[in-house]
């Protein structure tokens, strides 16, 4: 069964709606079918000392062309980013461990506020995106440093 944001389509559904554009069916990557499938490596901040006894490196198994967007709604919603006492974490996503800015995320948001294009592919940003966690100060200030 398919969700609204690419992860976890059956193999019917995915080789008959999503075809390569070459015309070959999708195939298996990681375990998921996916239209074109791309490592995603995921990394965070820690949030608190304890935090810190295991790695917060993951790696997800994405379709290269879905939206930029729609992809950190699916991290959050997988709650990736931890919930903290008080519902007010803030979070930076950037690209890779330093690089560029593309979203302000906020546990109190329903949806990222994005610094790039509404309509970039994660494929896009390339293979990796970085959390810097912002305690809970105001998320709103993360758009202006």
């Amino acid at each position: 069964m398919a969700d609204d944001h690419g992860f976890g389509r059956s193999v019917g559904e995915t080789s008959a709606r999503f075809p390569r554009p070459d015309g070959t069916p999708a195939i298996p990557h990681g375990g998921l079918w996916k239209a074109d499938p791309m490592d995603l490596h995921l990394s965070r901040d820690s949030v608190a000392a304890g935090d810190d006894v295991e790695s917060h490196d993951k790696v997800l198994v994405v379709d290269r062309r879905r939206p930029l967007e729609l992809v950190l709604m699916s991290i959050s919603r997988d709650r990736y980013l931890p919930r903290i006492f008080g519902g007010r974490a803030s979070w930076l996503a950037v690209a890779g461990r330093r690089g560029p800015r593309l979203a302000v995320m906020a546990e109190q948001w329903d949806r990222p506020l994005l610094l790039v294009n509404a309509g970039t592919a994660i494929s896009q940003i390339g293979g990796a995106i970085h959390f810097e966690y912002h305690a809970q100060i105001d998320p709103n200030e993360l758009l202006t440093c």
